[in-house]
């Protein structure tokens, strides 16, 4: 009997042994993670991975397709019913070309630049040149760009137009409303996630776990600094606006007075034609003195050949004058 109750016993404790050995097995096989090959994250790592796997695998993210209308209340003060209006800062960048004739260029830039300067805008870069001169003044040709603010985009371009006779005038806008706050949309989710990521970063208890969630956030950081930029550029855009001004300046159309060195001008086109006169009798005198030899030697071969010449037709005559003779001496005998 005691054998059998030690067998009993034994057999219990082995069972028992065997129970709690499966019990830390299966808590084992829980924490290791066999899809990253490596022991798991904590609750708080797992936690961020239930929240990164909204995104997709290249951190795009599903945005509102309109930004959201605000309720404007009634007028009857129910706020919980009104019309939807678009409460939103419109982000239009407008940009104009304007070309214009001036009667003066630099009287009419320091005109443009005290109206922009008035304006609180500013001239981003500008460049002139002259292009012609006309009894002795020169006529100037040049751009301008200036940026203004756009309340007062309208304004300093009818304010351009009138320094001159426009002769060309075009004005684009673009609107980057939606653009813009879908950015904003694309910043705050990101700035969310580098809340989370902090609080997971100070939660991590393994090394491995803290090295992704710094890499996670440095790319995070480098994403929202990005978008904090694009924000920024649209916004500069969007509140100075571009005008590009031609300027070009332009004589008179009316008689003009005589040139006071008319007459200096008329000496000197005559000096110049004597000039020119001798410069052509010195090339054909050096022509002359170059050709000459070859000029003797094609006139001495002329001259041989006409005498030759010559002195065949008088044989050819004499011949002829003898056959003449005696034809007619044949007939007085007859």
């Amino acid at each position: 009997m005691n054998v059998r109750n030690a067998i009993f016993k034994t057999a219990c404790a082995a069972l028992a042994f065997s129970a709690l050995t499966a019990c830390g097995a299966k808590r084992s096989d829980e924490s290791y993670n066999g899809a990253s090959g490596g022991y798991a994250y904590p609750e708080e790592a797992k936690e961020f991975e239930r929240w990164e796997s909204s995104y997709d695998m290249d951190y795009s993210y599903a945005l509102a397709d309109e930004v959201a209308p605000i309720a404007k209340p009634s007028a009857g003060g129910d706020s919980g019913a009104g019309t939807l209006v678009e409460d939103v800062e419109q982000k239009i960048i407008k940009t104009a070309n304007v070309s214009l004739n001036v009667k003066d260029y630099s009287n009419a830039f320091d005109e443009l630049k005290a109206a922009v300067d008035a304006a609180g805008g500013y001239i981003e870069n500008s460049n002139s040149y002259v292009y012609m001169t006309r009894a002795n003044r020169e006529f100037k040709s040049g751009s301008v760009t200036v940026r203004v603010p756009s309340g007062r985009f309208d304004e300093i371009k009818r304010r351009i137009s009138d320094l001159g006779k426009v002769t060309r005038d075009n004005e684009s806008s673009d609107n980057v409303t939606s653009q813009y706050y879908d950015i904003e949309k694309r910043l705050t989710a990101k700035q969310e996630e580098e809340k989370r990521l902090l609080e997971l970063i100070g939660k991590a208890e393994k090394i491995e776990d803290l090295i992704r969630l710094e890499e996670r956030l440095s790319y995070v950081r480098a994403e929202i600094e990005t978008y904090r930029t694009r924000m920024s550029n649209i916004d500069r855009l969007a509140s100075f606006s571009t005008i590009n001004v031609d300027m070009r300046e332009t004589p008179d159309e009316e008689i003009e007075p005589i040139s006071d060195d008319l007459w200096q001008l008329i000496k000197n086109a005559f000096i110049g034609s004597v000039n020119d006169l001798k410069e052509f009798f010195e090339w054909l005198a050096v022509f002359a003195a170059g050709a000459l030899l070859p000029l003797m030697f094609i006139g001495a071969l002329a001259a041989v050949i006409v005498f030759l010449i010559k002195g065949q037709k008088r044989r050819i005559d004499r011949k002829y004058a003898v056959k003449e003779n005696k034809k007619e001496g044949d007939s007085e005998n007859a």
